[in-house]
């Protein structure tokens, strides 16, 4: 599916080395106190960034996961993996915009976010359902996430513990199922 800024697409095994290299943090820093220990400003970032790392297209059918890529010329610019669960509901396991793309404004965040939402409805409709539920751990301190979220209706509906909440809202599919 091309759009506007990127062309997506379900990752391929071939996609795999670039998922590995995918960077949606800054670099880590020395600590004051150590020249070898290195930390992230932003630890939610990283955790975030080694999910997409461990993502594996040639295994999604195992583990119930779709993962949706976002290209353009220079390589992978996004990503968003999403995978159903026993009752099935939706769980998106990580949603994440390469460095090079970010500070150019929320519109590639937002593009990624709504062609995922309509291969996910895409998914329900063909599941024979009539509505289904959205669920995103999300960082406390992640409030980029936490904006996007909110803008497309999802509000928090559980505490995961003191850092995570479950951001969570339910589709409604209509007369399409």
């Amino acid at each position: 599916m091309t759009t506007r800024l990127l062309s997506w697409a379900d990752a391929e095994p071939d996609d795999r080395e670039q998922l590995k290299q995918f960077k949606c943090t800054e670099p880590p820093e020395r600590t004051p106190t150590s020249a070898y220990r290195r930390v992230y400003a932003r630890q939610h970032e990283r955790s975030a960034e080694k999910l997409v790392h461990g993502l594996v297209p040639a295994k999604v059918d195992a583990r119930h996961q779709r993962i949706w890529v976002g290209k353009d010329a220079d390589g992978i610019g996004a990503v968003i993996c999403w995978e159903w669960q026993p009752d099935d509901s939706l769980l998106v396991v990580v949603a994440a915009l390469h460095n090079r793309l970010r500070k150019k404004g929320t519109q590639y965040t937002a593009e990624m976010m709504d062609t995922a939402q309509s291969q996910a409805m895409g998914e329900a409709v063909a599941r024979g359902l009539r509505s289904v539920d959205v669920g995103a751990v999300i960082h406390n301190a992640n409030s980029a996430s936490r904006y996007f979220a909110g803008r497309f209706g999802m509000v928090p509906v559980a505490v995961v513990d003191v850092h995570h909440r479950v951001y969570g809202i339910t589709l409604d599919l209509g007369d399409t199922a």
